[in-house]
């Protein structure tokens, strides 16, 4: 009874270690998100990168006569493809003549500074945290200043860019199909071949960082089946894109299959056209 107990909590602890390593990233990621926001609150945390932080004289204007009616970040979940626009609107009673200047944070750190809202994609990566100051002015002194959201540049998934198929499929006979995938934030990828359906005899093989093929041997048998490959390219991040090729060998076309999965934000639109035999048309699904 001793050695069954023992085996039975060591089986608990193992797959508590193992629920733990998979949400390990995830977790990662809030918490750095959570110090960002509370450290943020220390004047002393926030650093330049090469830029002074401009000091502005007070305004004798009572604050309470410029209303902050909203102060936003956008886009709410922005990518490396993205500019972060700070989108404030203000309501002054009787004051005119009010003007912005905007300071943009990353990861606690100062990285632009002036009258531009706007903070270009190339000032950050994937992961980073972003937020701003604006400063209210009234002839060159500060009213006020009011903090934005904060925002977290979301991964992107991969591209399959290219694939090349065999000229013709019509005997038995090994093929090969030729896969190119990159990936928009320079992650590494991995190659699958998710689902076959029917069973062929089908490998993927990674050739490169960037590359795959599928080497297809195809027998008598085969020429009477729809063969579908559902290929699944992945970044580090658990971000994926699917393809899937379905190739009708029992007649002179080949037509294409349906989309497959339901993914998160992206959406694609079932196509269909009917292709000389040994062509196909990818079909994407994006997943996070």
């Amino acid at each position: 009874m001793k050695k069954i107990n023992l085996i039975f909590i060591f089986f608990i602890l193992f797959l508590t270690f193992l629920f733990n390593n998979c949400n390990k990233g995830e977790n990662n990621k809030k918490s750095e998100l959570k110090n960002i926001i509370a450290s943020d609150k220390n004047p002393s945390n926030q650093k330049s990168t090469g830029k002074f932080l401009k000091k502005f004289p007070p305004s004798t204007l009572d604050p309470d006569r410029v209303i902050i009616k909203s102060f936003r970040l956008i886009p709410d979940n922005p990518t490396i493809r993205d500019n972060i626009e700070a989108n404030i609107e203000v309501e002054a009673q009787d004051v005119e003549g009010i003007k912005f200047y905007y300071i943009f944070y990353k990861n606690n750190k100062i990285i632009k500074e002036g009258e531009s809202n706007i903070l270009s994609s190339d000032q950050y990566k994937k992961n980073d945290v972003i937020y701003c100051d604006a400063v209210i002015l009234k002839d060159g002194k500060e009213v006020k200043r009011v903090r934005s959201n904060y925002v977290q540049v979301l991964d992107l998934p991969p591209e399959i860019v290219e694939i090349k198929y065999p000229k013709t499929l019509n005997k038995p006979d090994p093929y090969k199909i030729y896969i190119k995938a990159e990936d928009p934030d320079k992650d590494e990828l991995k190659f699958s071949l998710e689902k076959i359906n029917p069973e062929v005899n089908a490998v993927l093989n990674k050739v490169s960082p960037t590359e795959a093929e599928i080497l297809l041997n195809l027998s008598k048998e085969d020429f009477n089946k729809t063969i579908s490959l559902n290929i699944k390219v992945e970044d580090d991040e658990n971000s994926y894109i699917t393809q899937e090729l379905k190739f009708n060998l029992k007649s002179k076309t080949v037509k294409v299959g349906e989309k497959k999965g339901s993914i998160k934000k992206v959406k694609s639109s079932k196509k269909k056209k009917e292709l000389k035999k040994g062509e196909g048309i990818p079909i994407r699904t994006i997943g996070f």
